[in-house]
């Protein structure tokens, strides 16, 4: 079963600003998020860094986790599912993996090592961010594919990812974005997608943070209970061998 491709793998594309956090620039610049997604900034020091660096030789204004609690618990609970199905695997590959796509210039170490690290914790970063493989922003696009557009990058990716990650088709990976263009774009190429409804102006008025944000987490905790299932039958079957 080592390196085995499994329908049940699944690679979540994160997004970063207004899915993860907020980050100012300078103090007058506004954050996008609509009054409603606002309430979920992170108020404890754990979420909030001044004057973090992001580009090389670049002190942004103030980084703050979005929804913080929320994705360290789904976080966590990629790592839990991980170490079941390792230990009756012996699979390299992890069942769950993540990385992220942003179109900001934000440095990947930078992020992981100054912000992730410290919104999330050493246990997290290190099971699931490994190394800086897994970090793509705007150069990377603008080198790669000459412009930004999510979608087409990630089907320009697909091979590279499907092979590194065991994954059999497109629908395993899952984008999280707050811009619905993506999503769209995402989808039309047999990608799965989940929207974050932050941003308001990235959406219709009617698609509102308050009536929609749950959503987000409840689709993302689904995936990985199917997940689960899998690795409990797994062991299930093991026992009885």
């Amino acid at each position: 079963m080592k390196n085995a491709k499994l329908s049940q793998r699944r690679l979540f594309v994160l997004d970063i600003d207004e899915n993860l956090a907020s980050i100012q620039l300078d103090e007058d610049e506004p954050h996008n998020l609509s009054k409603s997604a606002e309430r979920s900034l992170s108020q404890s020091a754990l979420g909030i860094i001044d004057k973090p660096e992001l580009t090389p030789g670049l002190l942004w204004k103030k980084a703050t986790a979005f929804r913080r609690l929320e994705w360290k618990t789904f976080f966590e609970e990629i790592i839990t599912i991980n170490e079941r199905y390792k230990k009756q695997s012996n699979d390299d590959i992890p069942l769950i993996s993540i990385i992220f796509l942003t179109n900001a210039t934000y440095d990947g170490e930078k992020f992981i090592n100054n912000v992730f690290k410290h919104f999330f914790g050493e246990k997290v970063t290190s099971q699931l961010v490994p190394d800086l493989s897994g970090f793509y922003n705007r150069q990377n696009q603008l080198q790669e594919i000459k412009y930004l557009d999510k979608s087409d990058y990630l089907e320009y990716l697909f091979p590279h990812l499907q092979n590194k990650f065991a994954l059999i088709n497109r629908s395993q990976i899952a984008l999280i974005d707050d811009s619905q263009i993506n999503i769209y774009g995402a989808k039309e190429y047999g990608f799965s997608a989940i929207y974050h409804p932050s941003n308001p102006n990235q959406r219709p008025s009617f698609f509102t943070f308050t009536q929609h944000g749950s959503a987000v987490f409840e689709e993302m905790h689904r995936i990985l209970k199917e997940a689960d299932d899998f690795v409990a039958e797994q062991e299930c079957t093991v026992i009885h061998q």
